[in-house]
């Protein structure tokens, strides 16, 4: 999924907690950094995590909270599949 995609321009999505942190972290800084640290994960994967399509496995949501020095916690990723069936 390239930068400019529906996902990253829906603006409710990415204006949560969890969202504004992916987009001032950086999609792709997220996955080589996950990747880093053992958890490989996709562009692609990221963009439908924000997006509320599907939700990181908790190994990986834990070292996303731990890449946050907690900006974002578990009830902030895990909120944001709940939210989109809001």
């Amino acid at each position: 999924m390239r930068e400019g995609s529906a996902l990253l321009r829906e603006p409710r999505r990415w204006r949560t907690s969890f969202g504004r942190w992916v987009m001032s972290y950086g999609v792709t800084r997220l996955t080589v950094d996950l990747s880093g640290r053992g958890q490989p994960v996709t562009r692609q994967a990221v963009y439908q995590w924000v997006a509320g399509v599907t939700a990181p496995r908790p190994d990986r949501a834990i070292r996303i909270v731990e890449l946050s020095a907690g900006a974002v916690g578990l009830s902030d990723i895990y909120g944001q599949r709940v939210s989109r069936s809001s």
